[in-house]
C-alpha cells in the first residue's frame, strides 16, 4: 500500500512536463468570487472553462458558470459567444431553419470569451497574464432579469500536475461597461483534459 502512495505521488507530481502546448484543448472546471465593492455586491460561481492553446504562448480562453449573487441570487457569466450559441440553438424566433440556425450556434461558439498569454510556458509553474474583454452576465430574482456585458484583466498561475492535468488560481480586475462599476475576482480550477 505504501509503495502505491508513493509511486501515486511521483506521478502526480512529476517535473518532467509542459503546462501546456500547440494545439492543445483544456477543459476542466473552475470556481470564481467576485467583489464590486462600489456596490459592495458579491456572487461566487462554478462551472467548465476550456482553454484552446494556439502557441505554445497564446490561448484562446471560455467559460460557462452558473452561481449566486448577493442582490439578485442567481448568476450565469460566460463569454458572449457561448451565450449567444445557445439563445440562438434555443429560440427559433432568431433564425428560422434548422440548418441556418445551427451553422450560426456553432460559430458563435467558437469566439472566445479572451485569451492569455503565457510568460514562461515551458515551465512546471506558469504565469499567463489574460484579458477577457467581452464577458456576459446574467442576473436573475424572481422574474426580474438583468445583463450586463464586462471585460476583467489579471494574471494565472498554472501549476501542472501530470500532464493534461493542471490547476490554476487567478487573479483579476473586472469592469461592468455601462454601469462604471470595478470589482475584482478570484478563482480556482482545474484542468483535467
Amino acid at each position: 500500500m505504501r509503495l502505491f502512495a508513493v509511486l501515486l505521488l511521483f506521478s502526480l507530481f512529476s517535473l518532467s512536463l509542459k503546462a501546456q502546448y500547440a494545439g492543445q484543448f483544456q477543459l476542466g472546471v473552475a470556481t470564481e468570487a467576485n467583489y464590486h465593492w462600489q456596490t459592495n455586491q458579491y456572487s461566487i460561481t462554478g462551472g467548465v472553462k476550456a482553454n484552446i492553446w494556439i502557441s505554445d504562448f497564446i490561448s484562446l480562453n471560455y467559460n460557462l458558470q452558473l452561481g449566486a449573487d448577493s442582490e439578485y441570487g442567481f448568476t450565469a457569466n460566460s463569454g458572449l459567444g457561448q451565450l449567444l450559441a445557445i439563445a440562438i440553438a434555443v429560440d427559433t424566433t432568431i433564425i428560422e431553419g434548422k440548418t441556418a440556425r445551427a451553422s450560426l450556434a456553432i460559430l458563435s461558439a467558437i469566439v472566445p470569451e479572451g485569451f492569455s498569454i503565457a510568460v514562461n510556458p515551458y515551465s512546471d509553474w506558469v504565469i499567463i497574464p489574460y484579458i477577457n474583454p467581452i464577458e456576459f452576465h446574467v442576473l436573475a430574482k424572481d422574474s426580474h432579469r438583468a445583463f450586463r456585458i464586462g471585460g476583467e484583466v489579471g494574471v494565472k498561475l498554472s501549476f501542472l500536475v501530470n500532464d493534461p492535468q493542471t490547476l490554476q488560481t487567478k487573479i483579476g480586475l473586472r469592469y461592468l461597461y455601462g454601469k462604471n462599476r470595478w470589482g475584482i475576482t478570484w478563482g480556482l480550477s482545474y484542468m483535467f483534459l
